[in-house]
């Protein structure tokens, strides 16, 4: 699922509507998914302006697309594990 929450929208919804664009061409499986959750946070207020924040929680690791951009060393990294916590 990929969720987009406005709490001050302004100037950045629209980055967050193409970022949202993006994470689902590069994963069309994550929009669809019962189990991986991508929230984008739009706007937030706290001690500082944050436009946006992005928690993603994803099964499984993912990698990029080979056409998707960035830079040749970024895309022959391997995928980051993601930590689980205990608290759940």
């Amino acid at each position: 699922m990929i969720e987009i929450i406005e709490v001050s929208p302004n100037n950045e919804e629209p980055v967050a509507k193409r970022l949202a664009a993006s994470i689902r061409a590069a994963w069309p499986e994550v929009a669809s998914s019962a189990v991986d959750r991508v929230t984008i946070a739009v706007g937030l207020q706290t001690l500082r302006d944050i436009d946006l924040l992005v928690p993603i929680e994803l099964s499984e690791p993912r990698t990029l697309p080979p056409d998707s951009g960035g830079t040749e060393a970024a895309r022959r990294k391997p995928p980051l594990r993601l930590l689980r916590s205990s608290s759940k």
